[in-house]
């Protein structure tokens, strides 16, 4: 059983998470485009045809969703990051 109990491990786990599905989507985007585009314009309109479709919107507001929560959680650790290295006494021009 998955126990949680604090707001800052669910936006661990969602920040995981968010990132795994968008590796998956970018590979399996990539990966779609491609063999459609090697298949010649026929195959590459029908393969569009078919993600136009209205599960496919699905797909994407997810997709969305997972690049907004992974976004901000990244600047938010990028701003938590900066506040310790400024309360452990690192100057700005010594963080790399």
């Amino acid at each position: 059983m998955l126990r949680l109990y604090s707001f800052r491990n669910w936006l661990f786990v969602a920040h995981r998470l968010s990132g795994v599905i968008l590796f998956g989507y970018f590979v399996a985007h990539i990966a779609t485009i491609s063999t459609a585009l090697w298949g010649g314009p026929e195959l590459f309109n029908k393969v569009m045809a078919a993600l136009g479709q209205p599960a496919f919107r699905i797909v994407e507001i997810t997709v969305v969703l997972c690049f907004l929560i992974h976004g901000i959680n990244g600047l938010h650790a990028i701003k938590k990051q900066r506040l310790l290295y400024k309360q452990l006494g690192f100057r700005k021009n010594e963080i790399q």
